[in-house]
């Protein structure tokens, strides 16, 4: 990896702006595609998704060295652009994070409308959601099972990332989430004790074994930074429902802290039910943060310092976000400073 590269990298995690940076060096080394996926990232927080996404995608390249996934993103778009009503579409949402698929849940009307066939291979978790919310939407269908695409050339398989990016920036942000607003409860007895859903489960793993314990990218909230984050809101720690989803070390954390974590239902429905009788939650980034915002829950969310693209500038209103209305952004971030 290139020094200048990696010095850009802690630029960044400093609070310095490196767009300029990031281009220069995507010019000088345009076949890179650490700096290529970098640099189209920071294009995407500024609202330019037709330079953006075309860079961000060499991530399949980092994914599959074969190149077999990078191809099919190209020939999908290629497709499209020429005559999206025949292109039938496979889109293999396993290759994404809980996270992603939630989030990007809001363009399947779209697609649908737009393209010949579109077919959905979700996990179990997802297929129960769809069938219970009664979410399924005319024309497309979903499957779980292993499936083969068909030998066809008007089949194109991609992730649910790479169908999202024949969107525009401003388009994207119109498409409407309202696929589960309805079904959280509307609870009039609400408890009177906070959640707070404080970790990412894909980045727990590695925040329990931190070498470094200021790890700018991390998405977790550390044990003392949940005490503080309950000072900060004048409640005890106690008087706080903590929530996980797949926690892998709980008898660890469980035997250091007062209140003991709660796991979140596997059933996503569920899951939506229960956390709509709390009046107020708070959250990191992470799927469940989404789950919430998809149901239009009211949350706060608490962003680590170096985060995700589509918390950028250009998608973000003062406190708010142009994603999800219903969410206000905390003024503290991860890392908490150490002073609080």
């Amino acid at each position: 990896m290139h020094q200048d590269f990696l010095d850009t990298e802690i630029l960044r995690r400093s609070g310095v702006d490196v767009f300029n940076l990031l281009k220069q060096l995507h010019e000088i080394h345009p076949d890179d595609n650490l700096i290529s996926i970098r640099y189209g990232a920071r294009l995407l927080e500024t609202g330019d998704s037709n330079l953006g996404f075309p860079l961000f995608q060499k991530r399949l390249l980092l994914e599959d060295p074969t190149g077999e996934l990078y191809k099919n993103y190209l020939q999908f778009t290629t497709a499209f652009n020429s005559d999206p009503s025949s292109v039938d579409l496979i889109i293999d949402s396993r290759r994404n994070a809980i996270g992603d698929v939630i989030f990007f849940l809001r363009i399947l009307p779209h697609l649908v409308s737009s393209l010949r066939n579109v077919t959905l291979l979700v996990s179990f978790q997802f297929k129960c959601l769809f069938e219970k919310l009664g979410v399924l939407i005319d024309g497309l269908d979903v499957r779980t099972i292993l499936y083969s695409c068909p030998e066809k050339s008007s089949y194109y398989k991609v992730d649910l990332i790479s169908a999202a990016t024949i969107f525009s920036a401003s388009s994207l942000l119109n498409q409407k989430y309202e696929f589960l607003s309805s079904y959280a409860t509307n609870n009039t007895n609400q408890l009177c004790c906070d959640v707070l859903l404080p970790f990412a489960a894909e980045k727990l793993r590695h925040l329990l074994n931190l070498d470094i314990p200021n790890d700018l990218t991390r998405r977790s909230m550390l044990q003392e930074e949940i005490h503080e984050f309950s000072k900060r809101l004048d409640r005890d720690v106690r008087d706080m429902h903590i929530y996980a989803h797949e926690l892998d070390r709980k008898d660890w954390w469980n035997a250091e802290v007062a209140n003991r974590i709660r796991l979140i239902p596997d059933d996503f429905f569920a899951t939506i039910q229960l956390l709509s009788n709390y009046a107020y939650i708070y959250a990191v980034d992470s799927a469940l943060f989404h789950l919430c915002a998809m149901a239009k829950l009211s949350v706060t969310l608490i962003l680590p310092t170096v985060y995700d693209w589509r918390y950028g500038d250009y998608y973000r209103s003062g406190d708010k976000l142009l994603w999800y209305k219903d969410v206000t952004v905390s003024d503290l971030s991860l890392p908490f400073p150490s002073h609080l």
